[in-house]
């Protein structure tokens, strides 16, 4: 009803009120013919009639299109059933006949005995025909309190995820306590995303996620860069073990590749990524004839070992606090300053950056599956047999196998010409990585003096002073001494620190014993050697060093190593690399003969071991020995001595009376 009040309400006030004000009257109803209470419009303003007395407009031109023209459908059916309420044939056969029309005639509407009652009642005239819409659906949620959202949404937009009942729980109870009005647990979960976007709580919740599906982002275009203009690299980690060096690892993948042409211009593989294994897949790429000499920019991983020293001249600590070297800038700009190579960094933890390579490093799973000793990328997809399969080592493949088929599939990656990629063709043609660098790159990097680049490509520890000991360089966390007696640093030495020349000093992680010295501006001083190296004085490494340092931290971890590493307190850095470089060699030869070896055997032991000569020699006495009844009787061994045998020999005297008194009892019965 227009005055949204109880019928028997509205009786009750016509009788009592508003019949003797005249605004109500008591007479027979034209479509009922039952007496009715009618009320003038000027009681109420909300029974004020507009566009002749069609109140009901007024709702239906709020509504959709589709609810308006089933409030017509419904207020037309309601016409032509009161017509045969009113008419002569018996309701019993008219009213079935009218509902199969009206059936036939609005398909859309579920039409019934029921229905079509319902909607007699509820429409009196085409005003109420507000009352024949259907309002089901909707807008109709339950509201709570202003208050009550924004506290959700402090809750629920937290990186620790919690729960959408977690968060409501604790709303209720600020809702309890404050006296607000807080909706059920099923209305909250409905309402979340309208009240909270999903957008919004991916970006609090699920950062990631949100920066790889739902951040806005720039089209890459593949003619920003022309091919073997820009290189991009980053470490990838195989998803298959190998056998390396008496131990399994999961090895890592260095690579570099161009942008232009997706070709992979120098890679390498190691156990552990770090600046050696960026420095010698970039020397690969740039020492390739077929690569034009290198890149003029590079796009490297935001990671430490891609904002080493030795490529950029200055550490990452250094550049986000800007401090300043003490040398000059121009003589301390790194591999890729001298090297004039323009470095760009991707954004951390956004591997689109770098996009092109990651979709390389995905192809990289088809060929960890092509082992025995592929490991899954996920729990789901790792094989049950994985840890039969490492537990059996003749199984596993070793480095330089991984290492070779390495090469084999990069070498059909790059000459491919069969994939999807539309930018990696001309004139309708797909071409291959190697084909589209090969006719595309039309600039080729030139060293001046191409015997540089080898010096250029060593690892370049920071600038220096010479000391009274030669030069101390700092590497893998351990000092090591070169040049103490070098004539050649004495220029270099000086008593005030303020008044010694900076040298530039260059060294291969393979070669250890010796470092290159440089002046100021580069240019070369002499080689130096190691301070007090004994025993082994060629082949040192890097790993070396670091099997040294480790051996000494095991001896400072634990006292109980002192029988082992006893001699370790007493040896100098340079000794202890000289002795881990003497064991590697000694292992490696021992893997060497261990390869041509027959296969390993496993020795079982019980208890029985050795008993077998007793029982053949034994055999063999009574073969030889002539034995008689006598000696045969001799042998015979009585019960009573078994006894006394294996009485222990504390225990002897007193077991001797009591089987001595034994005796004589079996005497006396006997």
């Amino acid at each position: 009803m227009k005055l949204r009040r109880d019928e028997g309400d509205v009786r009750r006030l016509c009788r009592e009120k508003l019949a003797a004000e005249g605004k109500a009257i008591i007479a027979t109803s034209p479509v009922s013919g039952r007496p009715q209470w009618f009320v003038r419009r000027d009681f109420d303003p909300r029974l004020t009639a507009d566009d002749g007395g069609r109140t009901g407009a007024i709702g239906l031109e709020q509504c959709s299109g589709r609810r308006r023209d089933e409030a017509l459908q419904k207020w037309d059916c309601v016409r032509k059933y009161r017509a045969i309420l009113n008419g002569r044939e018996p309701m019993k056969t008219a009213r079935p006949k009218l509902i199969a029309s009206l059936r036939l005639q609005y398909p859309s509407l579920r039409i019934s005995r029921s229905g079509l009652h319902t909607w007699h009642a509820e429409a009196a005239s085409f005003a109420d025909i507000d009352k024949l819409i259907d309002r089901r659906g909707g807008h109709q949620a339950p509201e709570a309190s202003p208050e009550c959202w924004p506290a959700m949404k402090d809750l629920y937009l937290h990186p620790n995820q919690p729960t959408v009942r977690h968060c409501w729980k604790i709303v209720r109870a600020m809702a309890t306590k404050n006296g607000w009005k807080w909706i059920s647990y099923g209305a909250c979960r409905r309402q979340l995303n309208r009240r909270i976007s999903p957008e919004e709580q991916a970006l609090h919740r699920q950062p990631e996620k949100y920066r790889q599906e739902l951040a806005p982002y720039i089209a890459q275009e593949p003619e920003s860069w022309r091919a073997g203009e820009l290189y991009i690299s980053d470490h990838k980690q195989l998803d298959c073990w190998a056998r390396w060096r008496g131990t399994i690892i999961r090895i890592w993948l260095t690579a570099w590749t161009d942008w232009r042409t997706r070709k992979i211009v120098g890679w390498t593989l190691s156990d552990s990524p770090c600046s050696s294994t960026i420095l010698g897949s970039l020397g690969k790429a740039m020492r390739d004839p077929a690569n034009c000499g290198g890149p003029a920019e590079v796009r490297v991983d935001n990671g430490k070992d891609f904002s080493a020293f030795v490529f950029h001249g200055s550490t990452k600590r250094e550049r986000q606090l800007k401090i300043s070297p003490r040398v000059d800038e121009g003589s301390t700009r790194g591999i890729f300053g001298m090297l004039g190579i323009e470095v760009h960094f991707a954004r951390p933890h956004n591997p689109n950056g770098k996009s092109r390579l990651e979709r390389f490093f995905g192809n990289l799973t088809s060929f960890a599956r092509t082992f025995d000793t592929f490991c899954g990328i996920d729990s789901e997809t790792k094989p049950e047999r994985l840890a039969e399969i490492l537990a059996n080592p003749a199984a596993i493949p070793t480095f330089a196998e991984v290492e070779k088929r390495m090469a084999n599939f990069i070498a059909g990656y790059n000459a491919n010409a069969d994939h999807a990629m539309d930018d990696l063709s001309e004139d309708g043609v797909k071409l291959s990585p190697n084909e589209a660098f090969a006719r595309w790159c039309d600039t080729r990097r030139v060293m001046a003096d191409p015997a540089a680049l080898d010096l250029l490509l060593a690892h370049w520890h920071k600038p220096m002073t010479a000391g009274r000991n030669g030069l101390s360089l700092t590497i893998s966390g351990r000092v090591l001494h070169y040049g103490h007696t070098d004539p050649s640093l004495r220029p270099f030495k000086a008593f005030r620190r303020q008044d010694r020349r900076v040298v530039n000093v260059s060294y291969d992680p393979d070669h250890l014993e010796s470092v290159r010295v440089f002046d100021e501006q580069f240019r070369f001083v002499a080689t130096v050697e190691m301070n007090h190296v004994g025993g082994v004085v060629e082949g040192l490494t890097k790993e070396d060093h670091a099997t040294a340092h480790r051996k000494l931290a095991a001896y400072q971890k634990s006292m109980r190593h002192v029988a082992e590493y006893g001699i370790t307190g007493t040896l100098t850095a340079e000794e202890q690399i000289a002795e881990a470089a003497f064991d590697r060699r000694e292992q490696t030869s021992r893997e060497i003969a261990s390869a041509n070896s027959p296969a390993k055997m496993r020795i079982v032991q019980t208890p029985l071991d050795g008993q077998s000569k007793e029982v053949r020699r034994e055999e063999i006495r009574e073969a030889i020995e002539p034995v008689n009844a006598a000696e045969a009787a001799a042998r015979q061994v009585s019960p009573m001595d078994l006894l006394r045998r294996s009485t222990p020999p504390a225990a002897r005297p007193a077991a001797s009376k009591q089987l001595d008194g034994f005796a004589l009892l079996r005497k006396r019965f006997a």
